[in-house]
């Protein structure tokens, strides 16, 4: 029973000096090649994701001044970068983009961003590629002319000009052209005003 105490007595004291000689993370204390994986491996994220290239330009944010500072977030957080690894995986849309917000810049570009982003989808949902909410009123507005009657015959008309062409082409366009349009989309006759 002595030896079997003396035995555990020396593990125990041999355990403690390998753990106190080397070197563990903790929250807020992470070891230098905990770090560099956190860095190294975000990186790769952003480098490997085309969208978050395009929200890093967009944002302004150098990748290496980001990625430093969701690391420092994610230390001060978890007990080590493997388990911060874990936990990420399982944030929320929520959480996740409450820890970005700190360090992806200015709060005032994340709007405008933010904004930007609407616009865009917005546009493209009811206007389609290449076509602004702007030059779909504008066109609108040109083919009702004086006739309020004329509305939906133009919506129409527009609905199927935005499918075949880009906004660009109708710069070029002439009388002769809208008049060839509305023999093309012969189906929107039946919405015109007796």
């Amino acid at each position: 029973m002595k030896n079997l105490m003396k035995l555990s007595l020396c593990l125990l004291s041999f355990t403690f000096l390998l753990v106190s000689c080397g070197e563990s993370s903790t929250k807020g204390n992470w070891t230098s090649a905990d770090i560099e994986k956190c860095k190294t491996e975000g990186i790769q994220d952003i480098e490997s994701d085309a969208e978050l290239q395009e929200m890093m330009a967009l944002i302004g944010t150098a990748n290496d001044e980001f990625v430093s500072c969701m690391c420092e977030k994610f230390e001060e957080k978890y007990a080590s970068y493997s388990i911060a690894d874990i936990e990420a995986e399982k944030m929320s849309e929520e959480e996740a983009g409450m820890m970005l917000i700190g360090c992806a810049g200015d709060i005032e570009d994340l709007m405008k961003l933010g904004e930007a982003e609407l616009e865009k989808e917005s546009a493209d949902s009811e206007y389609g590629d290449g076509w602004s909410e702007e030059q779909g009123q504008d066109f609108i507005n040109g083919c009702i002319g004086d006739d309020a009657g004329m509305e939906l015959y133009c919506i129409c008309v527009l609905g199927n000009i935005i499918t075949e062409f880009d906004a660009s082409d109708l710069e070029d366009w002439g009388e002769e052209d809208y008049e060839v349009i509305a023999k093309r989309y012969s189906d929107c006759l039946a919405l015109m005003p007796e």
